[in-house]
């Protein structure tokens, strides 16, 4: 189990019933910007800024309740990046001296928030366009119609709802 903790991407810490990182794996490190001596003994709750020590209780108390808790918090490192990490914790099965001990993975989503955000951003844009556009739109995939602006409606006389999953000649006038 060794070389598949250390070989993964994604941080692996183990932690104590009292919350205390016991081990963590060189991604660990490498995510929250410290050397393996300043995470181990390192309570769960001392990475976050107070304004996330409530996703952190939440999540403990998730974990006790289901046995399994998965959040997203924005950690700040050393350095001062500014992070986003997907966290899942899971209790430690095994004998009586290591119950409440949990491990956490955690994995830096970084990159994918900000393409959603892009994403979310250039489809509000386009959908500005499309919508305020003077000249009608139609919009089409495996040569039905699937959307139209309001310019389009008015121009055809239908209403949208009428237009949508129809081949384009036929609301298309003869002439033209």
């Amino acid at each position: 189990y060794q070389s598949l903790v250390e070989g993964s991407p994604n941080g692996v810490m183990l932690f104590n019933r009292e919350g205390k990182c016991q081990s963590a794996n060189t991604a660990s490190t490498s995510l929250f910007g410290l050397d393996k001596e300043q995470l181990i003994g390192r309570n769960i709750t001392s990475f976050w800024k107070d304004s996330n020590l409530l996703i952190i209780e939440k999540g403990l108390v998730r974990l006790e309740a289901s046995g399994v808790s998965q959040f997203q918090i924005d950690y700040r490192s050393p350095d001062g990046d500014e992070k986003t990490f997907e966290i899942v914790l899971c209790p430690v099965v095994g004998p009586e001296t290591i119950k409440g001990a949990f491990v956490a993975t955690v994995a830096d989503i970084t990159a994918r928030k900000l393409a959603e955000t892009a994403l979310r951003e250039s489809e509000l844009k386009f959908k500005t366009i499309f919508d305020n556009a003077s000249d009608g739109i139609l919009l089409t995939c495996a040569g039905l119609l699937v959307d139209s602006n309001e310019r389009a409606v008015s121009m055809f006389g239908y209403h949208q709802e009428q237009l949508a999953n129809r081949w384009p000649q036929a609301v298309s006038p003869e002439l033209q």
